[in-house]
C-alpha cells in the first residue's frame, strides 16, 4: 500500500479487502496490551508469584517482537525484587539490547507508522522513555552490587549518567524529525488536495487546544526536577564512588554527583550529610561505617484513557470526532516512610526521588510528539472511514456493511497507547546511621510487622526495602561493598 516514497502518513482509501489485513492486526495489538495489562496488575495487587508466571510467559512470546523492551523490562524488575538478581540482570539485557536496536533504526519508518495509522500506536515498537533507560542501567548496577561484582556495577552506573546526560539532545531530535516530516508532507502537492490530514491545522483549532490544556494542565505540579535528571541515579551514584571508588578522580564524581543532588533535592536533611561526607573523602579522609536504608514504595503511574475531539475539516466545514489520548494515573496505595530503629536511634526515611513527578515531566515533553502520532493516526482512520461511506452510500446491503465495519474499524483502532513499566516504585526515599554497635536495625511501617536486620558493623551496608502497596509486606534484601549480607 505503501511506496518507499510515500509519506508513512499519506491517506490512501483502501479496498474493503484490506480490512481483512487491518483487523486482524488490531486485534493483535489489542490482545497484546491486555497481556502485559494483566501481568501489571497483578504485580500491582501484590500477587509476585502470579505477576512473574505472567510477564514470564509474555516475555517468551515477545523474544523478538515490538514489546520486547517492555516486556524485559517488566521481567528484569520482577526477578530483581524476587532476589533472582542474575536471571533479572539476564532480562535486563534483553531489553536493553532491543533499546539498542530499536535507536539504530529509524523511529519514523514507513511501513510500521503506515500499519499504526490503519491500526493503533500500540502497533509501533516500545522504545522505551529516558527514564526507562536511566532506571535500567541503576538497577542492573543495583544488581551487579548484590551480586558483589563493583566492576561491571560501574560500568552500569556510567551508562546511567551517559543516557541522563543525553536524554534532553535525544529528545530534541525526536521533536525535529517528527516536524521536519509533517512539514515535508504538508508541503506536498497531496496536501493541497487534501489527502493528508492536516496536524498542523488541528492543533490550532480552538476547542481541540483548550480539551488538550484542561486534561493536560495538572502535569505541571509535579515534582520539577531538570529535564530527564533522576535523583536517585544520582544518589547511587554519590554513595558509590563516595563508599566504593578507588582514586581521587572517583571521589570527585561521588562530590559533583551529591552536589546536583542537593540542588533538586535540598530539603532532604541525609543529602546534606552525605555531600559532606563525600567532601571529606575528597580530601582525603576514610568513608566511616555506615548503613543506608533506601526504601521503593508503590508503584508507577499507570496509563488510562481520555477522550478528546478532533477537528476534521471535511467539505469545508468543521466535523468534530472523538479519539482517545494517553494520560497519567496516579497510584495512592502506598507506605509514606519507614521507621529505621538502631543503637537508640529512631529515624524516617526521607524522599529522595518522586518517580510520579520524573515520569510526569518526561509525559509532558513528550506530549507534542504523542498528540502528533495520535492526531496522524486518528486523522487518518477517520478520513478513510468517512471516504468509505461516502462512496458506497448508494450501494444497498453492501453500503450497509461497509458502515458497520468502519465503525468497528474505527472503534477498535481507537487506542491510546497504554505501554508503561508498571512495577517502578511510586518514590524512592532512604535513610542513613552509623552503624549500631551490635548491628542490629529493626525497620517498621504503618499496618507492616517489624522487620529485623543485622548489618556489619565495620563495612558500609545498604539494606532495601521494598513495599508494593500498603498491604503487602515488605520485601528486603542487604549488600555491603564488598560482599552480602542477608537479613534473617
Amino acid at each position: 500500500m505503501h511506496g518507499k516514497d510515500t509519506p508513512w502518513f499519506h491517506l490512501r482509501l483502501l479496498p474493503l479487502s484490506c480490512w481483512c489485513f487491518c483487523l486482524p492486526a488490531m486485534l493483535l495489538t489489542g490482545c497484546t496490551s491486555v497481556a502485559l495489562r494483566t501481568a501489571q496488575d497483578a504485580y500491582r495487587e501484590g500477587k509476585v508469584d502470579d505477576a512473574r508466571a505472567k510477564i514470564a510467559a509474555y516475555a517468551r512470546k515477545q523474544q523478538v517482537g515490538n514489546n520486547r523492551v517492555i516486556a524485559h523490562l517488566e521481567l528484569g524488575n520482577i526477578l530483581r525484587g524476587c532476589q533472582d538478581y542474575a536471571a533479572s540482570n539476564e532480562a535486563y539485557l534483553v531489553a536493553d539490547q532491543a533499546v539498542e536496536e530499536f535507536d539504530g533504526q529509524p523511529e519514523f519508518q514507513i511501513s510500521k507508522e503506515g500499519l499504526a495509522a490503519l491500526s493503533n500506536l500500540n502497533a509501533l515498537p516500545y522504545r522505551g522513555f529516558n527514564y526507562d533507560r536511566i532506571m535500567l542501567s541503576t538497577y542492573r548496577a543495583l544488581n551487579y552490587l548484590q551480586l558483589g561484582d563493583l566492576a561491571a556495577a560501574r560500568v552500569e552506573l556510567r551508562r546511567a549518567y551517559e543516557r541522563q546526560r543525553d536524554a534532553v539532545a535525544r529528545n530534541a531530535k525526536r521533536i525535529e524529525k517528527m516536524q521536519a516530516a509533517v512539514q515535508e508532507v504538508e508541503a506536498s502537492p497531496d496536501a493541497a488536495q487534501q489527502t493528508v490530514y492536516d496536524t498542523g491545522k488541528a492543533q490550532q483549532d480552538e476547542k481541540f487546544k483548550a480539551s488538550i490544556e484542561s486534561q493536560y494542565g495538572d502535569l505541571d505540579g509535579f515534582a520539577a526536577y531538570a529535564d530527564y535528571v533522576n535523583p536517585f541515579g544520582e544518589l547511587v551514584q554519590g554513595l558509590y564512588f563516595a563508599a566504593a571508588g578507588v582514586d581521587g578522580n572517583d571521589h570527585e564524581r561521588a562530590r559533583v554527583s551529591l552536589r546536583r543532588l542537593k540542588g533538586m533535592v535540598p530539603e532532604n536533611p541525609y543529602v546534606g550529610q552525605d555531600l559532606d561526607l563525600a567532601e571529606q573523602v575528597a580530601e582525603g579522609k576514610p568513608y566511616p561505617p555506615m548503613t543506608y536504608v533506601i526504601f521503593a514504595t508503590g508503584t508507577a503511574p499507570k496509563r488510562g484513557q481520555i477522550r478528546i475531539d478532533i477537528p476534521l475539516f471535511l467539505l469545508t466545514k468543521v466535523d468534530y470526532v472523538g479519539v482517545n489520548f494517553p494520560r497519567l494515573i496516579m497510584n495512592g496505595d502506598y507506605l509514606a516512610s519507614l521507621g529505621v530503629e538502631a543503637g537508640g536511634q529512631s529515624l524516617q526515611t526521607v524522599v529522595v526521588t518522586d518517580m510520579d513527578g520524573v515520569i510526569a515531566r518526561e509525559f509532558k515533553n513528550e506530549l507534542p510528539i504523542v498528540i502528533t502520532k495520535t492526531l496522524i493516526s486518528a486523522g487518518t482512520k477517520a478520513l478513510i472511514a468517512y471516504g468509505l461511506k461516502d462512496a458506497t452510500k448508494d450501494k444497498g446491503l453492501a453500503g450497509i456493511a461497509t458502515r458497520i465495519g468502519t465503525t468497528a474499524y474505527q472503534a477498535l483502532a481507537n487506542q491510546a497507547d497504554l505501554r508503561t513499566w508498571a512495577t517502578l516504585p511510586k518514590q524512592f526515599q532512604y535513610a542513613r546511621l552509623p552503624n549500631p554497635a551490635d548491628g542490629k536495625l529493626v525497620i517498621s511501617a504503618s499496618g507492616q510487622a517489624p522487620v529485623s536486620c543485622t548489618v556489619d558493623p565495620a563495612a558500609v551496608n545498604v539494606i532495601w526495602v521494598r513495599s508494593i502497596n500498603a498491604q503487602s509486606p515488605l520485601i528486603t534484601s542487604q549488600f555491603i561493598l564488598k560482599g552480602r549480607v542477608q537479613c534473617p
